[in-house]
């Protein structure tokens, strides 16, 4: 009876230390390709009459989704994952210009989706602009995250309409004032968002965690809320490892909360009512009185994506203090996007000096969080 539970116990905890090991090198060289990815940086101008909006980025982004790919076990322990592609805003020489930058490979894709979009653009190749090799010892730069749970959406574009006069405002213009008042006119200020699609297995672990929330968990405690909802749709190995008997408790509920679904579905069959009716219920184009749980259900249900908004700031003269100050009110104009009682942008740690601006370069995604491509759509547009 011993040696049989040491068998089980010794083929399980083997099993689990292999995928453990394979996990760690399949991330590992997914970094350093990344690291070493060469991309194409891409300059966009767009008229000023331009009144398309929001609406025509969001169809960008959704066909940007289709990038993803499904790779064999070896080709991820060789480091293929998804392609990123970088949305940026620079400021130089107090002029506002906008930026895609993205693999070679992904040229035809891109160029062919903001040319559909956009039928006056201009499109034009250009060095990289953050190929900077002089003053980077004084730039100042912060990464951004979300306040709650990544189920939860940030404020979206149709929520930006002023309800007296019935007029849209452009949420982008709060950005780009911030990127124009600088002191020096050698200045540099940049805005980066890289995003890349994730996989449908993420968007329905998302939709269970917030049927889950919709149920009621931990008596509907907000902070215990937030922290379960973390927890639930962590994309990091370390907590899956430690709270191993946790994410195991985390399956089971999945399972539950799809089978009911499942059931109910079933017995509905001849009814006019589906396993989706409860989904299309909390989704609405204008997001008018939504509850928290409708609004993350609305989030969770359209296209996916990792992102990581980047902010560096590069003064002419190296002033630590007032590079701060500068980037604080670059990173405020962010906080339009936040939504009461539901999410919102805040900042990580400062960075300084040449590492803040080599991750900007490389376009590299550390520590993401999720948005869905509305709400990229609400953040950068032409």
């Amino acid at each position: 009876m011993n040696n049989l539970f040491l068998y089980i116990f010794g083929t399980v905890f083997g099993a689990l230390a292999l995928f453990i090991l394979l996990s760690i090198v399949s991330r590992v060289q997914a970094t350093r390709r990344k690291y070493h990815e060469k991309y194409i940086v891409l300059q966009v101008r767009v008229s000023k009459e331009n009144e398309t909006g929001p609406i025509a980025a969001e169809h960008i982004f959704s066909t940007l989704h289709g990038i993803q790919s499904k790779f064999t076990l070896w080709e991820r322990l060789l480091g293929y994952s998804a392609d990123h592609v970088s949305f940026e805003i620079a400021s130089v020489a107090r002029s506002i210009k906008f930026y895609v930058s993205f693999p070679v490979r992904l040229r035809n894709l891109v160029e062919g989706q903001i040319y559909a979009q956009y039928p006056d653009v201009e499109i034009e190749d250009c060095e990289d602009y953050a190929d900077f090799r002089e003053g980077v010892e004084g730039a100042v730069g912060v990464e951004l995250k979300l306040n709650e749970s990544d189920v939860f959406p940030i404020k979206r574009y149709p929520q930006f309409e002023d309800k007296l006069t019935r007029i849209a405002l452009d949420p982008l213009a709060g950005i780009t004032s911030t990127l124009v008042k600088f002191e020096n006119v050698e200045d540099q200020a940049w805005v980066q968002i890289v995003v890349s699609p994730l996989s449908d297995r993420w968007r329905i672990i998302f939709t269970k965690c917030v049927r889950i929330l919709k149920k009621g968990v931990l008596a509907n405690i907000n902070s215990f809320k937030t922290a379960y909802a973390r927890a639930f749709i962590t994309r990091k190995l370390w907590p899956k490892i430690v709270f191993f008997p946790v994410y195991i408790l985390f399956w089971f509920q999945g399972l539950l909360i799809t089978a009911k679904v499942d059931s109910l579905s079933g017995a509905s069959s001849g009814a006019s009512i589906n396993r989706n009716d409860d989904i299309e219920e909390l989704t609405s184009k204008t997001h008018d009185r939504e509850s928290n749980i409708d609004a993350a259900m609305d989030k969770v249900v359209r296209l996916l994506f990792q992102v990581n908004i980047r902010i560096v700031y590069l003064p002419k003269v190296k002033d630590l203090k007032k590079a701060k100050v500068k980037l604080r009110e670059i990173v405020g104009s962010f906080k339009q996007f936040n939504f009461p009682q539901i999410n919102g942008f805040d900042i990580r740690s400062f960075e300084s000096g040449p590492s803040i601006v080599t991750a900007y370069k490389k376009r590299l995604i550390k520590d993401g969080f999720v948005l869905n491509n509305e709400e990229l759509a609400t953040i950068y547009h032409l």
